[in-house]
């Protein structure tokens, strides 16, 4: 996955890492020096000295509550998305990971939720979509999306870890996010680039309206050259548009 990270998304990530470690070590310290903290004080250090310990418990509440809440994908169920959950990790070179639909038709597989996501989760919206509007290498493609992001440790708890300082500052924390979101892109792109377009549409105007979307004017706009206000947005907005993922593709001629 190496060659598929996006520039900045590494170096983010050692930003992050750290101003945490810088503020979970002032922390012990003044736990253990300062006296005469009261409770309201002690409370918010106590949180970051245990953030790794309580990111733990919640992943692994995350990923039981997962199993029983959706439908397992496997080869008797859901075969089309276990064939490509299989070749993508045969492609990445890592272990088959659990993949799931979610009968929730508004979850959506182009949002990666940061650090808390160590499976693959297609809604039945994007499904439904896939099927009625015949675009196959769409599923493809956003297997292999998500499946990228289990490969690049993006699901890891280490991640939210050390990230989580980086959620609270809006201008690193859509780098960060944005920087992810483009890595699985470009490594999908590998395993299904004619379904990467569809996906991405089909993620933004939901099956009933992907019809009337028109690819050719997405490519277009978003290779036009960016002002102030988009360049704003890339950086306070917590997920990437469709725009900006379309674009980032364009720029790397995938």
């Amino acid at each position: 996955m190496k060659r598929y990270r996006h520039k900045r998304e590494l170096r983010v990530l050692a930003i992050s890492a750290t101003l945490s470690a810088i503020i979970l070590v002032a922390s012990i310290f003044i736990l253990i020096f300062v006296d005469d903290l009261t409770p309201n004080q002690m409370y918010p250090l106590l949180i970051i000295v245990f953030l790794p310990i309580l990111v733990n418990i919640y992943h692994f509440y995350i990923s039981k509550k997962v199993e029983k809440t959706f439908l397992e994908v496997s080869e008797d169920q859901f075969p089309d998305i276990y064939d490509y959950l299989v070749e993508a990790s045969s492609f990445y070179q890592i272990k088959v990971p659990k993949a799931y639909v979610s009968m929730n038709p508004s979850v959506n597989p182009c949002a990666h939720d940061f650090a808390l996501r160590p499976y693959v989760l297609i809604g039945t919206d994007f499904y439904a979509g896939c099927r009625e509007n015949s675009t196959s290498d769409a599923l493809k493609f956003m297997v292999a999306h998500q499946v990228a992001h289990i490969a690049a440790d993006h699901g890891k708890p280490y991640w939210y870890v050390l990230g989580s300082l980086i959620l609270n500052i809006p201008v690193l924390k859509g780098l960060l996010i944005h920087s992810q979101e483009f890595t699985a892109d470009k490594a999908a792109f590998q395993i299904a680039p004619k379904g990467a377009i569809d996906a991405i549409n089909l993620c933004t105007v939901g099956k009933d309206n992907y019809v009337y979307g028109n690819s050719k004017i997405q490519v277009e706009k978003a290779m036009k050259k960016k002002g102030i206000i988009n360049k704003m947005l890339y950086i306070f907005t917590k997920y990437p548009s469709y725009i900006l993922r379309i674009g980032e593709l364009e720029k790397h001629k995938l």
